[in-house]
């Protein structure tokens, strides 16, 4: 996680960083508007499936129900 103010180069910082290295990644940007557990968590699952598609299926499928499960 890199956490500083905005302008002080976070992305170009990451982008550079990630040039350089042979992992998978994924990118999630939040900002504080972006303070649900739920949403969070579908975000985080969503960005993760970009390196392995059927990451978190079960857990995509319960976060989405319009009604939590019991």
């Amino acid at each position: 996680m890199i956490a500083a103010p905005a302008g002080y180069g976070k992305t170009t910082l990451a982008a550079e960083w990630l040039r350089n290295v042979r992992l998978e990644t994924a990118w999630l940007s939040l900002d504080e508007t972006d303070n649900d557990p739920a949403g969070f968590i579908t975000y985080f699952i969503t960005a993760l499936r970009q390196c392995h598609p059927s990451l978190g299926e079960d857990a995509l499928r319960l976060l989405l129900l319009p009604q939590p499960p019991r």
